[in-house]
């Protein structure tokens, strides 16, 4: 197994006996850790990653990893933007204002569904999204729901919010024209990971809607630094997703922290976006940055089709530091398994 992939994911127990929990370190997608930030820097042709050749995969996180240096222009880029983003200076893209406001309205408990229906009116897209939810496998009864309140009611508030949150992250991902597969790459791999993080959150002993918007707004920095890069590029001009997943690789935590705290996210969601690959360091809400990385990790897996990695993971770091249980391991990888072929599917459909 190529060392590359076994260094981005926790390495398979040698003895049989359950291992120690260790602290956590970042999973490593470049072998120099200098390179992050020095954007650009060369090294050698060898080695290189073998990028998997799947509609589903760009793979941004892989692309970071190739050692070749970079064109003089792209990396003239990268590090205009590097400067910018050590000096906190972001672009960061805005939440549509009905989405704001639903949000906050969903949060409340006393929350009058004749208001909600009434702003989810107004954004003809989040109403069919809503429909079509609510009629879907997940929530759907032996009774299709016909109207918008019906569909209210069948998913409830908290499935409102996991509803809102991603009509709003794949409309302000997909409203970047630009750079259209890396947009896409960035909203395939954030559904995903939700939908991940959803299905296995039960065997974690947490709740479900919280666990998909753990997954899906854990990478937001990516949001924002693609629209700074899309801003940056010339009309005609195009980019090599090695800089791309550099770019990410190097940042979208600092900028995960600055768009999560536009977006009025909550602390927790705030946290993870800002600090989940080095989960163990973030002392405030360890657990749900565990259960991203895990989930990030879990895609990347099943993405790549290595059933070997993805046993691997059952003696991973992040399941040590959650606890969970040696015997309700490869139910989890089951779960991950049927829940990132149920978000291809779903994909597929809403593309369709």
């Amino acid at each position: 197994m190529l060392t590359w992939l076994k260094n981005l994911l926790s390495r398979r127990s040698p003895a049989p006996s359950r291992p120690k929990p260790r602290p956590s370190a970042r999973p490593r997608l470049v072998e120099d850790a200098s390179a992050d930030r020095a954007a650009g820097a060369d090294g050698d042709a060898g080695d290189k990653p073998r990028l998997v050749n799947k509609p589903a995969l760009t793979n941004l996180d892989l692309a970071a990893q190739r050692r070749e240096g970079l064109p003089p222009e792209e990396r003239a880029l990268l590090e205009g933007l590097t400067a910018r983003l050590e000096r906190g200076e972001f672009d960061l893209p805005h939440m549509p204002a009905t989405s704001m406001a639903l949000l906050s309205l969903a949060g409340k408990a006393n929350a009058e569904v004749p208001r909600l229906v009434e702003l989810i009116s107004s954004d003809p897209s989040l109403a069919s999204e809503l429909l079509r939810t609510a009629n879907s496998v997940l929530y759907g009864g032996q009774v299709p729901a016909q109207t918008l309140e019906q569909a209210v009611m069948r998913i409830g508030l908290r499935g409102l919010r996991s509803l809102i949150f991603t009509v709003s992250v794949k409309g302000t991902v997909m409203r970047l024209g630009k750079l259209q597969r890396f947009s896409e790459e960035i909203w395939r791999q954030a559904f995903s990971v939700a939908s991940i993080a959803r299905r296995i959150a039960p065997i974690l002993g947490e709740d479900r809607e919280h666990a998909f918007l753990i997954g899906l707004l854990h990478d937001v920095g990516k949001i924002a630094l693609l629209a700074m890069l899309a801003k940056e590029l010339a009309p005609d001009a195009d980019v090599s997703p090695h800089t791309v997943g550099r770019m990410f690789y190097a940042h979208h935590e600092r900028a995960g922290a600055a768009l999560a705290a536009k977006w009025r996210l909550s602390d927790e969601l705030a946290s993870i976006a800002g600090c989940h690959h080095r989960f163990a360091e973030n002392e405030a809400f360890g657990r749900g940055a565990a259960m991203a990385s895990l989930a990030h990790k879990l895609d990347l897996c099943l993405g790549l089709d290595d059933p070997e990695e993805l046993q691997a993971l059952a003696w991973s770091e992040e399941l040590e530091f959650l606890q969970v249980p040696q015997e309700r391991r490869r139910k989890l990888l089951d779960e991950a398994r049927a829940a990132y072929q149920e978000s291809l599917r779903e994909s597929a459909r809403a593309a369709a």
